[in-house]
């Protein structure tokens, strides 16, 4: 007998069905929408790093992370945090691709495919919400977003912007029209979205010029002044989508463009300590006053001595481990905090730019720190 028991365990039913029904539909349905993806530019040493830990700290997206390291021999970890902040909301980075021995635009393009392609195959294991493509400083930015925008890619990525880093401090230089740095203007000329960066040391000059020059090489694009990279993340992801999707008829010709040649790397690795950090920042000066104008980035993990008495995050006994970061004739020196069950790192050195002598570098190091080598 149809009992109203039994309506009511039939409308139970049916409810749990159209329930489930709907959930599988919301799934396809976010399955089959394209993945937000942002591309992050800047020419060498502007702070894109910077501005990657940031987002990955601060925002409430969930990102799979593609990374480009120029000249793999010589690349320095980057301490992305892949897991969330205590105390903040952020998801962090759910996967790190890492690769180099070139750039995304050019001869790492296939690689760069291939991790695309695994990214998003791998999709609903990985459960992020976007994806954040970090290049290299010497990366064309057009050839990557027409990769991002081919048929292949176009229907599963929605390129939702391309943010660019300038560097306040040392930009101007590559303003000089005998400076052969391609990659500056091309790299502002395809950007939605400028953070105008190192704010805190940039002359009123320099500034000056730089917005300048960005007003000239793009019109559509929005410029936030930022110290650090210090900006609201959320509200530079939702202002930079869409700002900037319309392509000028110079496009073509920037697409033509080649790599400064000039632009070689080199560096060293060393797997015993250095005397001391005094003794590193003497010989690092020396270096810097004598070859500054071709050194257009240079960074590094560098071990050192210390007083044993000295208990800080960045020591381990009698050893302290430091970051360097530096561009041009500026650079710092700072504390790399060590986990506990973290192994020492081995100090490693590179040096980017144009013109560069790299064995006399590179001799240099090691007359100075391991003669045997």
């Amino acid at each position: 007998m149809f009992t109203a028991a039994v309506a009511r365990r039939v409308l139970a039913s049916a409810s749990v069905l159209l329930l489930a029904t709907r959930t599988m539909a919301s799934t396809a349905a976010e399955a089959a929408r394209p993945v937000p993806t942002y591309l992050l530019t800047g020419y060498l040493g502007a702070g894109k790093t910077t501005l990657l830990n940031r987002l990955l700290r601060e925002s409430n997206t969930r990102f799979a992370v593609i990374e480009n390291e120029y000249a793999m021999e010589f690349a320095i970890e980057n301490e992305l945090p892949t897991q969330p902040q205590p105390g903040s909301s952020s998801s962090g980075a759910v996967k790190v691709y890492e690769f180099g021995d070139g750039c995304v635009c050019c001869s790492a393009s296939e690689e760069f495919e291939l991790a695309l392609e695994d990214v998003l195959e791998r999709r609903d294991e990985l459960k992020y919400e976007a994806i954040v493509i970090e290049t290299t400083g010497r990366a064309l930015a057009g050839p990557v977003t027409r990769i991002l925008q081919s048929p292949t890619f176009a229907p599963r990525l929605d390129l939702s912007g391309v943010i660019t880093v300038v560097d306040a401090v040392h930009a101007v230089r590559y303003l000089d029209p005998a400076n052969p740095a391609v990659e500056f203007k091309e790299q502002i000329h395809f950007a939605d979205t400028i953070l105008l960066n190192k704010m805190d040391r940039a002359s009123s000059d320099n500034v000056t010029q730089l917005e300048q020059a960005i007003a000239t090489l793009n019109t559509h694009c929005q410029v936030y002044h930022t110290s650090y990279c210090d900006v609201d993340v959320q509200q530079l992801l939702r202002s930079t989508r869409g700002a900037n999707q319309a392509a000028g008829p110079e496009d073509d010709e920037l697409l033509a463009l080649q790599h400064d040649r000039s632009i070689s790397t080199t560096g060293a690795n060393l797997d015993k300590p250095l005397p001391s950090r005094a003794r590193f920042e003497k010989w690092l000066q020396e270096v810097v006053t004598e070859h500054h104008n071709d050194l257009a980035r240079y960074k590094g993990v560098i071990v050192t001595r210390t007083d044993p008495a000295h208990v800080a995050p960045n020591t381990r006994g009698d050893l302290a481990v430091w970051t360097l970061q530096g561009v041009h004739e500026h650079w710092e020196l700072q504390p790399r905090a060590l986990a506990p069950d973290e192994p020492l790192p081995m100090t490693r050195l590179a040096f980017i730019g144009p013109n560069m002598d790299r064995h006399v570098i590179r001799r240099r190091f090691y007359e100075s720190f391991d003669p045997s080598e």
